[in-house]
């Protein structure tokens, strides 16, 4: 949105923007028109996974890992796509108490 060099965190941050979507079927940041959600992207955090689906229990650990995925500043961001994956992954077996692969 800034124009800044982008890195592999950049992807990370757009694979966890997808994932959020396809988790609670929402995005993590409200605007009624593109700009607006751009603009919100820089001065607002990422609504809580709860916030946008609100008839689940969300854990802790799922929360966290989308948390650090969408970190506003890329130095906080989780660092790679394969760390984002393993995150989601362990977060999701911890839910559901098994193996999900």
């Amino acid at each position: 949105v800034l124009g800044e060099t982008l890195d592999g965190r950049s992807d990370v941050y757009a694979l966890a923007l997808v994932a959020y979507e396809m988790f609670t079927g929402g995005l993590p940041f409200e605007g009624n028109t593109p700009e607006r959600k751009l603009t919100a992207r820089l001065i607002q955090d990422p609504k809580p996974l709860a916030a946008t689906a609100p008839d689940v229990a969300w854990p802790e650990a799922l929360q966290a890992t989308f948390d650090r995925a969408l970190e506003r500043e890329p130095d906080a961001r989780t660092a790679t796509a394969l760390e984002f994956a393993d995150a989601l992954v362990a977060a999701v077996e911890l839910w559901l108490g098994g193996s999900v692969l």
